[in-house]
């Protein structure tokens, strides 16, 4: 059995987290300096949900980035992501993300 372990204290969840509504998500402008404020990057992350199990007291945003994998398979393995549900979710464009 693999044993992980980190020190630290838990984060404190961010306000712009909190109160982000479905809606917010849907047509709102995309929080880019927000989710990448205490975030964990992971490349190459195939459908890895090991961060999310261990880190989601640490971290509060994952951006998971693979090239190797189809959007369609992401996102058929996203709903069972280690129990985890999508509550909301959209397409970000370039320009959103500041090119």
């Amino acid at each position: 059995m693999d044993r992980i372990i980190i020190e630290g204290e838990p984060k404190a969840t961010d306000k712009w987290l909190k109160v982000l509504a479905k809606e917010a998500i849907k047509n709102g402008k995309f929080p880019l300096n927000d989710i990448l404020k205490n975030s964990l990057f992971y490349p190459s992350c195939g459908n890895d949900g090991g961060p999310v199990k261990y880190l989601s007291r640490y971290v509060n945003s994952f951006i998971y980035a693979d090239y190797g994998l189809e959007k369609k398979e992401v996102k058929s393995n996203l709903n069972s992501f280690r129990g985890y549900q999508i509550i909301k979710e959209r397409d970000v464009s370039q320009e959103e993300l500041g090119k």
